[in-house]
């Protein structure tokens, strides 16, 4: 039933298919749910037969320097969910080595294992490999780990734009009590929001429509957060607001969440990632 609802999954082509920003956005099935996903980044089309093995055979001067903190971070990912019950640390591990033997520049930074293990939920070690090679680099995530992360620091730039212009009253709040989204959304957006919960849900659900649409839903999700609590952080004070953020789990639901961002508007603001700060004041000094 789910296979004859999606038609011809694997020639899914998000330019052309009318219903499946509609699909996307209501979550896709879970029995789908990877093959989907390289469709719709298009990893599948990255593959290089024996790559992935190879890599991760490769031994190099960086090999020791990243499996340290790969093997540190990777019990922290997900530590109750299923999949790690068996080999799912292996794989897990796997696939972030091979990803550091093929960005050497970048290697393995602290992060990547929660996205990642998202990611084998969802489909084997070697399609996870070029799923997450592929979200690094077309996607630009990249660039939120890389050098001096300027990327990163230009999304809450964005960030605050954006919130300033969509819930006024409460960004006016954060201002005077000395918020700033580095204070709260820098790990939702390092990590896809996989800090939120501890099952992966959140993130896959985010995952859907950011594959599909790119930047934007990452903005909105984390203003609609923002309104989804704004009478209990109107009244909050520094600390209190941190707290609060740091308490987030399963009972913010994707669904919840979900359906306040889709009524936020995607604004030139937050349709891509800047890499450079100018280009992105200019962007911003426009009305």
């Amino acid at each position: 039933m789910i296979a004859n609802n999606w038609g011809s999954f694997k020639e899914l082509d998000k330019t052309k298919h009318k219903k499946l920003h509609t699909k996307v956005k209501l979550g896709l099935p879970s029995a789908l749910r990877g093959i989907i996903w390289t469709r719709l980044s298009k990893s599948i089309d990255a593959v290089i037969p024996g790559k992935y093995n190879e890599l991760l055979q490769q031994r190099t001067a960086n090999t020791n320097s990243n499996l340290c903190p790969i093997e540190k971070d990777s019990p922290r990912a997900f530590p109750y969910h299923p999949f790690f019950l068996n080999e799912g640390q292996t794989k897990l591990q796997n696939v972030l080595l091979a990803y550091a033997n093929r960005n050497p520049e970048l290697g393995y930074m602290s992060g990547m294992h929660l996205i990642t293990a998202i990611l084998l939920f969802n489909m084997d070690e070697e399609n996870a490999f070029w799923m997450l090679d592929t979200l690094m680099k077309d996607y630009q995530i990249e660039g939120f780990f890389l050098g001096n992360r300027e990327i990163l620091i230009n999304a809450m730039k964005q960030l605050s734009h954006y919130l300033e212009n969509n819930i006024p009253e409460l960004w006016e709040h954060f201002v005077q009590i000395g918020i700033e989204t580095i204070h709260f959304a820098i790990s939702w957006f390092l990590t896809l929001y996989s800090y939120i919960g501890d099952s992966g849900s959140f993130t896959m659900r985010v995952l859907d429509v950011f594959l599909y649409e790119g930047p934007s839903i990452l903005f909105r999700v984390a203003t609609a957060i923002l309104k989804h609590s704004k009478a209990k952080l109107l009244t909050a004070d520094f600390s209190e607001v941190l707290q609060h953020f740091h308490s987030l789990n399963e009972t913010l639901t994707p669904d919840t969440i979900l359906s306040i961002a889709y009524k936020l508007p995607k604004t030139p603001i937050i349709e891509r990632f800047y890499s450079s700060d100018v280009e992105l004041q200019l962007i911003m000094s426009k009305k």
